[in-house]
């Protein structure tokens, strides 16, 4: 990781996903080295109208290990927020897994480039 020197960018982003509707995992961050990643919130709404759905939020450094940060079941219909903000650098990746059908998915996030 380089250290910041004076130039570089930062820039408010977002990540959208609209009717994640797999038993599978969307990658929402994908790191880049010479980058410093701060997440402001992550926001899941369950599209499920009769049963809870689990949610995880997890990390992945390149290796085929994953580090879970959150592991949670949503109500029917309801929403799940986590504001906690937290940051990570360079090649690490921000995983959003659902259990099963229905999510829509909203992640907003600083990443500052120092390359």
């Amino acid at each position: 990781m380089a250290i910041p020197s004076g130039s570089g960018t930062e820039v408010l982003k977002h990540f959208n996903k609209y009717d994640h509707n797999s038993a599978s995992q969307v990658t929402a961050i994908t790191g880049v080295a010479n980058h410093i990643y701060t997440v402001v919130s992550i926001i899941a709404f369950s599209l499920h109208s009769t049963a809870p759905l689990g949610l995880e939020i997890r990390f992945d450094d390149g290796t085929n290990t994953n580090i879970q940060l959150v592991k949670t079941d949503v109500p029917a219909n309801g929403t799940f927020v986590f504001a906690d903000r937290f940051s990570f650098v360079g090649d690490v990746n921000l995983h959003l897994y659902s259990a099963g059908n229905g999510f829509n998915w909203h992640v907003t996030y600083i990443d500052q480039d120092w390359t």
